[in-house]
C-alpha cells in the first residue's frame, strides 16, 4: 500500500508542474529524492505526461462554437430514438407507480411533478451527460495541447530569468576579479566531461555559487525533470570546489579556446546555454572511450524545453530563446570539424562556442 498522504501526493504533483512558490517546488524535490514511492509517482507523471508531447494537432479553427453546436445537434438527432424510448419507459414506470399509490400519493406526486420532471429524469440526465461528454472531449482536445505550450512558455520565461540572474552575477565577478570571468584552478586539463573532479568544466561556474554571486536554484532550468538543487551548509561551502552531479546545474558553460580573452569585456557571443543535448547523456561513455558524432547527435536541440530549442545568455547580459542551435554558420554543441569526442576538447578559434 503507498504510504503517501494527499498532502505528499499533491506536493509531488506541484514539483512536476513546477506550481506553487519555490519553497513548494523544493519541498517536491526533496520529497522526490529522498522517498522512492514519490520518486516513482514522479516517474510515472513523466512517463504517461510525457508521451502525450507527441499528440499532433489541428488549430483550433475559427468556427469552433458552430462546429460544436452542430456536432451536438447531430448526435442529439442520431440518439433521438433510443432517447425517445428511454423517456417513454420512464414514464410508464411512473405511470405505473402512481396507479399503485393511495389517492392522497398520487396529488403529491401530481404536485411535485408540476414543480419538476421527476417522471423523466433518467431521460434527461442521459442527453445531458452525453452532451456534456461531447463538449468535454472537443475541448479537451483543444485545451490539453495549449495547456502543455503554457508550462513550456513559463519553463521558458523562468529558465531566462536564471540565466539572466547568471549574467548579472558574471559581470559582478569579473568587476571583482579584474574583468575576468570565473576561472577554475586546474582547468586547463579541461575534463569538462567531469562533474565534481578537478579541472572539471563546471567548476568554473560554481565559482559564482561559492562566491556568492548566485543561488543554487539559478543553475537548475524548471524544464530540466533531473535538476536538483545543491543544498550544503555554509560552513562547508569551502571544501566544495565543484557541483556534486550535472543535475545540480541546467546549463552548458563556454569551453573557450587558448587564444580568447578571459576577460568578460575581451569576449564576444554567448557564455552559458540550456544544457548541451550530445554531451549530458555521454559524459559517462567518455570516461570509457571516445564519442563518434553521428546525424541525430548533430540536429538535437537541449531538453530542457522538449527539445524545441534553447535559450542563450550572451557577454552583454541578453538572453534569448532560438529554435536552432547555429548562430551565424556556427554549432555552439560542437567544434568546428571535429567529430570524435575524448571529454576534453576545446575549438581552436576564438570565434567558434563549443557548450559540451
Amino acid at each position: 500500500m503507498c504510504s503517501l498522504s494527499k498532502e505528499d501526493k499533491d506536493i509531488v504533483l506541484d514539483f512536476y508542474f513546477r506550481c506553487g512558490d519555490e519553497e513548494t517546488i523544493n519541498r517536491g524535490r526533496d520529497l522526490v529524492a529522498a522517498n522512492p514511492e514519490a520518486a516513482i509517482l514522479y516517474a510515472q507523471l513523466e512517463e504517461t505526461l510525457t508521451q502525450l508531447d507527441s499528440i499532433k494537432y489541428e488549430p483550433c479553427p475559427e468556427n469552433l462554437v458552430e462546429l460544436t453546436i452542430a456536432r451536438l445537434k447531430l448526435a442529439a438527432s442520431s440518439g433521438q430514438t433510443q432517447l425517445e424510448k428511454l423517456l417513454e419507459l420512464e414514464h410508464q414506470k411512473g405511470d405505473s407507480h402512481t396507479q399503485q399509490t393511495q389517492p392522497s400519493e398520487s396529488l403529491e406526486l401530481v404536485g411535485a411533478s408540476a414543480g419538476s420532471s421527476s417522471n423523466w429524469s433518467f431521460g434527461e440526465s442521459f442527453f445531458r451527460v452525453s452532451s456534456l461528454a461531447a463538449v468535454v472531449l472537443i475541448m479537451a482536445g483543444i485545451a490539453w495541447p495549449t495547456l502543455r505550450n503554457m508550462r513550456q512558455t513559463a519553463w521558458r520565461i523562468t529558465c531566462a530569468r536564471n540565466l539572466n540572474t547568471l549574467g548579472a552575477g558574471l559581470v559582478r565577478y569579473a568587476q571583482d576579479n579584474n574583468g575576468y570571468i570565473p576561472q577554475a584552478a586546474g582547468i586547463g586539463t579541461r575534463q569538462w566531461s567531469r562533474v565534481g573532479e578537478a579541472g572539471s568544466h563546471t567548476s568554473s561556474p560554481f565559482l559564482l555559487y561559492k562566491g556568492g554571486y548566485a543561488a543554487p536554484r539559478d543553475f537548475t532550468c524548471p524544464g530540466d525533470a533531473a535538476a536538483l538543487d545543491l543544498k550544503l551548509p555554509d560552513n562547508e561551502l569551502a571544501k566544495w570546489h565543484d557541483f556534486a552531479s550535472r543535475n545540480n546545474i541546467s546549463y552548458s558553460f563556454r569551453v573557450l579556446c587558448d587564444k580568447s580573452d578571459r576577460r568578460l569585456s575581451g569576449l564576444r557571443g554567448p557564455i552559458m546555454v540550456d544544457v548541451s543535448p550530445i554531451f549530458q547523456d555521454l559524459r559517462a561513455s567518455l570516461s570509457n572511450g571516445p564519442v563518434e558524432l553521428d546525424d541525430q547527435m548533430r540536429k538535437c536541440l537541449s531538453t530542457n524545453h522538449g527539445c524545441s530549442g534553447q535559450n542563450i545568455l550572451s557577454t552583454d547580459g541578453s538572453v534569448r530563446f532560438i529554435r536552432v542551435r547555429l548562430l551565424g554558420n556556427d554549432d555552439i554543441f560542437t567544434i568546428d570539424n571535429v567529430n570524435t569526442y575524448y571529454g576534453h576538447e576545446a575549438p581552436g578559434d576564438p570565434l567558434d562556442a563549443f557548450f559540451p
